[in-house]
C-alpha cells in the first residue's frame, strides 16, 4: 500500500470542519430556498424569474396583447410593436404586473 495522498493533510478537523460543513449546508439551503419562494409567494403568479419556471404551467399560458387609449372621446389602438421593444411586448403578453404598470405610467404621462 502506498502512503495517503498529501492533500489529506490539509483537510480541516474539529471545529473548523464543523464550520465548513455548516457553511456549505447553509449555501445549499439558500440555493434551494430562493427559487422555492416563487412557489410559496402570494404575490404575482405570472412572475417567473427563476430557471425552475420550466416546471410551471403558467409558462404555457398564451394571450394576444393589445392596448387602446381614449383621445377626445374616441378610442384608438396603440401599436405596441412600434411603441415598445419586442421583449417588453412579450413581458406584457405574459401578464408581468410590473411591466404593465410601468407601461401605463410611461404612456399616461405622455
Amino acid at each position: 500500500m502506498s502512503e495517503p495522498s498529501a492533500y489529506l493533510d490539509d483537510v480541516p478537523v474539529g471545529r473548523t470542519r464543523q464550520r465548513v460543513v455548516r457553511f456549505v449546508l447553509a449555501v445549499l439551503a439558500l440555493q434551494l430556498f430562493v427559487p422555492l419562494t416563487y412557489y410559496l409567494q402570494t404575490g404575482d403568479p405570472y412572475d417567473e424569474r427563476f430557471a425552475w419556471r420550466m416546471f410551471s404551467a403558467v409558462r404555457m399560458y398564451s394571450c394576444r396583447t393589445t392596448a387602446t387609449e381614449t383621445v377626445d372621446g374616441a378610442e384608438r389602438a396603440i401599436s405596441l410593436s412600434s411603441t415598445l421593444h419586442q421583449a417588453w411586448v412579450n413581458h406584457l403578453a405574459r401578464n408581468r404586473r410590473d411591466v404593465v404598470v410601468a407601461f401605463l405610467d410611461a404612456h399616461c404621462d405622455e
